[in-house]
């Protein structure tokens, strides 16, 4: 059986401009590619791909906690059906919601961490040990492809025109809009691993590790 590789991407024209070399290598590596991803217009190119393709009720933009519960129902609810064994969490939602759809997987490791004996500060420990580098690369590469993106942006649109200038528009980074939006993230990250380590604790050893067998 091919092993699982699931993308959690916001957005479908997202994965097919930025992802899709990646999946096509995992496809020719032998993986069986599933894209969970909002759908708009790019979902018949996905399933071109020969990708398993599962729509997300993502509502960009939207503050509707209706909204926001039917995507947090879904996402993890696929992850439980289709067992993958690889993940990639593309963006700030999707790595949010991706860490919390693996919570099951997570709980048999602390689980398994309890009947050896660790401590509640240990299983926290080990929590921030899986966390902490994907909430690095993330900033970093955030950051970095922000800034890139916004250089593009303004080499291919002359923007003078609707700011009502002649003088070159250059981009301008706001060093603190970038670290707020850098603290709040690790913020989120770190409630997610006090949540996920609290919930281990609350849980019993024994059906943490019985549901792997189940």
């Amino acid at each position: 059986m091919a092993s699982k590789l699931i993308y959690l991407v916001s957005e479908d024209w997202y994965f097919l401009s930025h992802r899709l070399p990646m999946a096509r290598a995992a496809r020719g590596a032998g993986y069986e590619v599933h894209v969970l991803t909002r759908v708009v217009d790019g979902g018949a190119a996905i399933a071109h791909e020969g990708f398993a393709l599962h729509p997300i009720p993502w509502q960009r933009g939207s503050a509707s906690p209706l909204a926001a519960l039917a995507t947090i129902r879904t996402v993890p609810a696929l992850y439980k059906r289709l067992k993958p064994d690889i993940v990639h969490h593309v963006a700030f939602a999707p790595t949010v919601l991706g860490s919390i759809a693996a919570s099951e997987p997570r709980n048999r490791l602390l689980g398994v961490a309890r009947v050896l004996g660790f401590s509640p500060r240990q299983l926290g420990a080990l929590v921030g040990w899986e966390l902490a580098p994907l909430a690095i690369v993330a900033i970093a590469a955030g950051a970095v492809v922000g800034a890139a993106e916004l250089q593009l942006v303004l080499g291919a649109l002359d923007l003078r025109p609707f700011l009502g200038t002649t003088d070159a528009v250059a981009p301008v980074l706001d060093p603190l809009w970038v670290a707020g939006v850098i603290a709040v993230f690790t913020v989120v990250v770190l409630v997610a691993g006090f949540v996920t380590a609290a919930i281990a604790r609350r849980m019993s050893p024994v059906s943490s590790i019985k549901m792997g067998a189940e």
